[in-house]
């Protein structure tokens, strides 16, 4: 109301003048930054009201009321936001280092607002008029051979650092708002934007200033590094998948690889080089540049999502397991040390320390989102971790790399390892218990989960954004998993009971016999994987595509194929209904057809996938293929205790269906295994950077580039070589699915 807004300018009004108090006339040799940025703040308030003091709850621009004010009131708001900002940049560019992320979100809502209206050419005249004070600040700080004293030159790089990072954020922000299109954009990046190579120029004259923490630097950090973030952002901005984004993405890495030579110790250059390098499927030197920032205690719960995806991509199951153990073990950890902290705060009286840390175990800590991945991890990735070693009690796993040591796939350890997953599936802290997730409900509920991922590490990404899986996409991911898990185990169980036909006629299966209870269970819990599925599909739309919940059916149709043929029972409604072997193997012929389909369809989608192939095959096999596979060879042990053997693919309907189905799964798995193989190995060295970047023409340029392109190589082959024995495995065994009987 008019009422409430007068109000407000007269509290803004009192509020300025005592702020003013605190700030002195003149120039001063010490400025407070509290004083200047409560102006700011101040200024921003008619455009977006007073915000929350709640840090759970994110800030938001909303412009409704500003927009339906009278132009003039507008153009007079943004004006003083504008001139707020400008004065506080002023006074502080060259002094302090976090400037800008102090008017972050003022740029951003500036620039927001003067977008909004930029049909008003005053209104938007103001944005370019900060632009041209920030081009007018970076030119005049531009690095002078004649000012040789350290204190001034670092001064000098912070302002011109800042004038940088000034229009990224205003670009950001106004290609946020105009969406797909980007005309404004490109011609405010072209000519407000400083050149590629002027940004390198400066940071290689910078390197002899050193970090000086006495003057305010941090002691791992250059005060230039900044600047090699900002030109790797303006080139990922520009890298498509193509040659010319690899070539892009190329010379992002080693204007990192350069940086890191330097300045070895700042973290943030090591996440940017993550980020490219998993653009580059180089999942081996990602993992070195993790590992060199020394992640442990409870950093593994916040910061492992900035590597878990890439080993993932990159076949590297292994780390990636032992990545997650890292997880599991700092929760048992701490619920154990918690424990015996809060005993310890009861016996000394602390009450109020011992509420404290029985909230954060139980709001923070065991309800982790990251634990609940790291469990996932290790029971979908549990077949493919062996690497030929002993392990640590000396033993060797099995000859043939899939699931020599842990995992279901339909063997003969099938039982005994389920029956060890069952004596773990108690334990909060141990990988087994992520089926019990599937037991929770049939929807994938977020909310029930802390995400305690630290996302402002990444705060350093100013022109483009750092990209994450959501909370929903890592919780419909984890429901899956414990789904799947949990089909195999009672599958696995089941097919150990299974009572083979007797003179041509089904064993009959009472209600309270072993075979019919474990059928019973599996048959109940398809049901609720098939709920859970269709709940992802309509809560997470953007979790996954049409296509790729093709093998989500594949796994549960193969499910209750097992079902179908060893007891008869289509359904978990266990209706009764004529039960002959005609009728179970017209049963498993429809069923395995719907296989089929599904399948073919997940194959069509390998075949037609052209950026990051390589990434989704590696993604596909745990998730998918696996599973589906273990499945398979538990329906071929089941269809020859039925007497509709491997052999028998041309006599019997059943076991032709299901070499049909094998064929089917082995096609996928060869294109799998040729999209794999069409990496490019030794080829990179071909993909010239060109005049990208004059930095990497010269010697020290060529030397990181030639460094770069034997990291992604040597990473390519790093991964066809973890990937593809399970592959070719999988071809071999599918094999034997169209053997005939000999005469």
């Amino acid at each position: 109301s008019d009422t409430d807004e007068r109000q407000v300018e007269n509290c803004i009004v009192q509020c300025r003048k005592i702020v003013e108090s605190y700030v002195p006339a003149g120039a001063s040799t010490h400025p407070l930054r509290g004083p200047h940025l409560f102006l700011v703040e101040l200024a921003a308030i008619p455009l977006r009201g007073i915000q929350s003091t709640d840090r759970d709850e994110p800030s938001s621009n909303d412009l409704s009321q500003f927009l339906q004010k009278e132009a003039s009131v507008r153009e007079s708001v943004v004006r003083e936001l504008g001139e707020a900002v400008i004065d506080y940049a002023t006074i502080f560019a060259p002094k302090a280092s976090c400037c800008f992320y102090d008017l972050r979100n003022y740029l951003e809502l500036f620039a927001t607002a003067c977008y909004e209206l930029k049909e008003e050419a005053t209104t938007w005249e103001e944005l370019l008029k900060v632009l041209r004070w920030a081009e007018n600040l970076r030119e005049g700080n531009r690095f002078e051979k004649d000012i040789t004293d350290a204190r001034e030159r670092r001064k000098r790089l912070r302002a011109y650092i800042f004038s940088v990072q000034m229009v990224f954020g205003v670009l950001h922000a106004v290609r946020s708002c105009d969406g797909e299109n980007d005309a404004i954009c490109s011609e405010s990046l072209d000519a407000f934007l400083p050149s590629l190579d002027d940004m390198v120029d400066e940071w290689h004259t910078s390197l002899d200033l050193g970090s000086n923490p006495k003057d305010g630097g941090q002691k791992e950090v250059l005060p230039g590094d900044e600047l090699i973030l900002l030109a790797c952002q303006r080139l990922g901005a520009n890298s498509k998948s193509s040659d010319v984004g690899t070539s892009l993405s190329i010379t992002e890495a080693a204007l990192l690889e350069g940086a890191l030579y330097h300045s070895p110790f700042n973290p943030h250059l090591k996440i940017a080089a993550i980020d490219v390098y998993t653009r580059l499927s180089a999942g081996q030197r990602a993992l070195e540049l993790f590992d060199d920032m020394g992640v442990k205690q409870i950093q593994y719960d916040s910061c492992s999502y900035l590597i878990f995806p890439t080993l993932i991509r990159t076949g590297l199951y292994r780390e990636a397991v032992q990545l997650a153990g890292n997880v599991m073990g700092l929760h048992w950890t701490s619920a154990k040390n918690v424990q015996d902290y809060a005993t310890k705060c009861c016996e000394t009286g602390m009450l109020s320390k011992c509420c404290e840390m029985i909230t954060w175990q139980r709001e923070r800590m065991t309800s982790s989102l990251q634990l609940l991945i790291s469990k996932s991890t290790v029971m979908a990735l549990a077949p493919l971790v062996y690497s030929g070693e002993p392990d640590e009690r000396g033993k060797h796993g099995s000859a043939e790399p899939l699931a020599a040591r842990q995992g279901i796939i339909g063997g003969s350890d099938d039982v005994d390892r389920v029956g060890e997953m069952i004596k773990n599936i108690g334990n909060f802290s141990a990988a087994p218990s992520i089926v019990n997730v599937a037991l929770d409900g049939s929807t994938p509920n977020d909310n029930l989960y802390s995400d305690n991922r630290d996302f402002t590490v990444n705060q350093f990404h100013i022109l483009s954004k750092a990209h994450h899986a959501t909370k929903g996409d890592l919780c419909c991911y984890a429901l899956l998993q414990s789904h799947w898990q949990g089909i195999l185990m009672r599958a696995a169980l089941m097919l150990n009971v299974v009572k083979a036909p007797k003179k041509g006629k089904v064993a009959k299966v009472k209600a309270g016999d072993t075979l019919y209870k474990r059928c019973e269970s599996l048959s109940q819990f398809l049901d609720i994987a098939h709920n859970a599925i269709h709940s992802a599909r309509n809560e997470f739309s953007d979790c996954r595509t049409k296509d790729e919940y093709a093998p989500c059916r594949a796994i549960i149709n193969l499910a209750r194929l097992l079902c179908a043929v060893a007891t008869g029972m289509h359904h978990s409604s266990g209706d009764e209904e004529e039960d002959t072997l005609a009728v179970r193997e017209e049963r498993a012929v429809t069923l395995l057809q719907v296989v089929q389909d599904d399948i073919n369809t997940t194959k069509q989608a390998v075949s037609s996938a052209t950026t990051g192939s390589s990434g989704r095959v590696c993604i596909l096999l745990p998730e998918a293929v696996v599973p589906i596979y273990a499945l398979m060879e538990m329906n071929s042990i089941l269809f020859a205790i039925f007497g509709w053997g491997k052999k028998r693919s041309r006599t019997r309907v059943a076991a032709g269906a299901l070499a049909e189905a094998a064929q089917q799964l082995q096609d996928l798995v060869m294109d799998m295994s040729s999209t794999l193989g069409s990496i490019p190995t030794n080829e990179l060295s071909d993909v010239s950077p060109g005049n990208i970047c004059s930095y990497v023409e010269s010697g020290e340029g060529k030397t990181m580039v030639e460094a770069v392109v034997k990291h992604v190589d040597k990473a390519h082959l790093e991964t066809r070589q973890r990937v593809m024995p399970f592959l070719d495995q999988m071809i071999t065994n599918l094999t034997t699915y169209s053997e005939e009987m000999p005469p």
